[in-house]
């Protein structure tokens, strides 16, 4: 049966984050998870066999998968934004042999490296070819820069995440932004007040302005009788403002 698009995706969403991934700091645990993944992306099976000596696990290695990783981060930009005119990506290749073998259907050929890189970079090219992207579907994710393609059609001019502990890291941050906001307007406020100033808070796009000094008999407004006093001030839709008698 066909692997289904999605699937593909995600394999190759693997090989393109693999630069972002700091080896050296991965505890056992998740040493095992990036081979495990590593594994499927390569070759399209989540039965890897752990504790044999097999031809992946011997290319393997954390200098193999960081020699990988800077092969692929050097090219990303050719991958993303190269021009049809210009050098294409390049990926250097170990040595490698090449296996044909005859079945009911016909022959089969199969290329076979026990180099890590090689292995990454031929299955990078079969992942891209296979979906039939476009450079328009490598995008990078808002919060950490990760090149990658998402799994569902995204909304225009909207902030794109290459997974969901991104777009939680982004709208926490926005969340703290708009809580300091919060608290320097206020602050703001106060200090004005003491001042005998007024302060006038957009309530959209939370603007501060300072009115004019205010005379020791004018109590100062309040946010909300300032804000309210700007709503009353603004003419209903649809409708024109009175003109003023000279």
């Amino acid at each position: 049966m066909p692997e289904s698009k999605i699937s593909t995706t995600q394999r190759l969403n693997v090989l393109l984050r693999l630069p972002k991934i700091a080896v050296d700091e991965l505890d056992a645990a998740d040493w095992e998870k990036l081979l495990d993944e590593l594994y499927w992306a390569l070759f399209g099976s989540k039965q890897r066999v752990k504790g044999v000596d097999t031809t992946f696990h011997l290319a393997a290695t954390k200098e193999g998968v960081k020699r990988a990783q800077a092969g692929i981060e050097s090219q990303l930009y050719k991958l993303q934004k190269g021009k049809p005119d210009e050098l294409a990506a390049s990926f250097p290749l170990n040595i490698q042999a090449l296996y044909i073998s005859a079945s009911k259907t016909g022959f089969v050929g199969k290329y076979f490296t026990n180099d890590l890189p090689s292995m990454v970079y031929e299955q990078l090219r079969f992942l891209l070819e296979t979906p039939g992207l476009k450079q328009s579907d490598l995008l990078t994710c808002a919060t950490d820069q990760t090149v990658f393609v998402p799994l569902r059609k995204r909304a225009k001019n909207k902030p794109v995440f290459c997974s969901q502990k991104c777009a939680s890291l982004a709208s926490a941050r926005a969340f703290r932004d708009r809580s300091r906001s919060r608290s320097e307007a206020a602050a703001v406020m106060m200090a004005a007040d003491e001042k005998g100033f007024g302060v006038v808070v957009h309530p959209e796009r939370g603007v501060i302005a300072l009115t004019k000094r205010l005379t020791p008999k004018q109590p100062t407004p309040t946010r909300d009788e300032i804000l309210q006093t700007l709503r009353s001030e603004q003419p209903a839709k649809g409708k024109k403002p009175k003109s003023r008698s000279s």
